[in-house]
């Protein structure tokens, strides 16, 4: 077969070098129908040439790595999130039945918007610092003094509940994955009745949503009062203010959020860093305390660890016919496997 110099190319192995910030390669997968590297500080999404270029039209063309997430496994979210659902949804444990390519896409947006708030709560918390330090050289001169400002309050405050929002849209999507049209048009009301019904009210998943219901519908019913405000919702975010008695306010999130909700301040900084409290971990693993009546095996352990993370075995040129220039150019151009 009298391949052209760009098919010598195209078939020949390959390896990746991916940018330090990556961090060790903990795991390679599909999502969202392209593969990504899973490494220990970033998430990088690989394409090769013939997914650019699938006609073979330009030898030049290379493979590509692009940076999607600044947040690898060492983070927290990455671990409880990607990780748990890559392990969790796998054919292994819940066999084939179960969509696990759309409960990892959902599970990747949702870390997507976690890591999102986690972004604008570290920079809230870190400007909100520098102001307090700021604040000890605060003088007032000819009865004039200049109020520190934490910026654009409002539109942090619009993003991070939004974002709140699509997390909370992506755990039921995950749901309906386990239970489909069992549940009702009530969102988490309808699921929290369904387990009601199907485990008892002393289930640890029915506890677990009976705790978490008031709060995800309060995070619906914020997203809905700081997008589509009226009478009966709506959502007012002040800036650091002078009291008074002299102090300084911090900002304040203050609004209407729903007829059946109380009235009055919210301190806007407590309420971005105590959002995860709702999650009761204890009501999760309750279950795993009780005496079980069966028990489905696990699978083994693989005793073999893979030696490299190469998209296609590196065969060298054994089996393969290929001109100096074309070799050359194939040298010049690949990329380590190391991260």
């Amino acid at each position: 077969m009298n391949d052209r110099p760009i098919d010598k190319v195209r078939n020949s192995a390959l390896s990746l070098t991916l940018p330090p910030d990556t961090g060790s390669i903990s795991d390679m997968g599909e999502i969202n129908g392209a593969l990504h590297m899973i490494g220990g500080s970033a998430i990088y999404r690989l394409q090769l040439a013939d997914e650019i270029d699938p006609e073979r039209t330009n030898i030049a063309i290379p493979n590509t790595h692009q940076k999607v997430l600044s947040y690898g496994t060492e983070f927290p979210y990455v671990r409880q999130t990607l990780m748990t659902a890559r392990r969790l949804f796998s054919n292994n444990v819940l066999g084939s039945a179960f969509d696990y390519k759309t409960g990892i896409n959902v599970s990747f947006e949702a870390l997507h918007d976690l890591a999102a708030m986690h972004d604008i709560r570290k920079d809230v918390r870190a400007r909100f610092d520098k102001i307090a330090e700021d604040l000890k050289n605060l003088t007032v001169e000819r009865r004039s003094m200049t109020v520190p400002s934490m910026g654009d309050v409002r539109g942090e405050t619009k993003a991070f509940l939004q974002k709140a929002d699509h997390v909370a849209v992506a755990l039921f999507n995950i749901a309906k994955l386990f239970y489909g049209d069992e549940i009702g048009p009530r969102w988490f009301a309808s699921l929290h009745k369904l387990a009601s019904d199907k485990y008892g009210d002393n289930d640890g998943f029915t506890k677990f949503l009976k705790a978490a219901l008031p709060f995800l519908q309060f995070v619906r019913n914020a997203r809905n009062a700081v997008e589509h405000p009226d009478q009966a919702k709506s959502v007012k975010v002040t800036d650091i203010s002078l009291l008074p008695s002299g102090e300084l306010n911090p900002p304040k999130m203050a609004g209407v959020v729903a007829a059946q909700l109380a009235r009055g301040q919210t301190n806007f900084l407590g309420s971005l860093f105590g959002l995860e409290r709702v999650f009761r971990p204890e009501y999760l693993l309750a279950d795993h305390a009780k005496p079980f009546d069966y028990q489905i095996p696990l699978p083994a352990e693989p005793t073999r660890r893979r030696a490299s993370l190469y998209v296609h075995t590196p065969r060298g040129r054994k089996g393969r016919s290929i001109d100096v220039a074309t070799e050359r150019f194939v040298d010049e151009t690949r990329m380590s496997a190391t991260s």
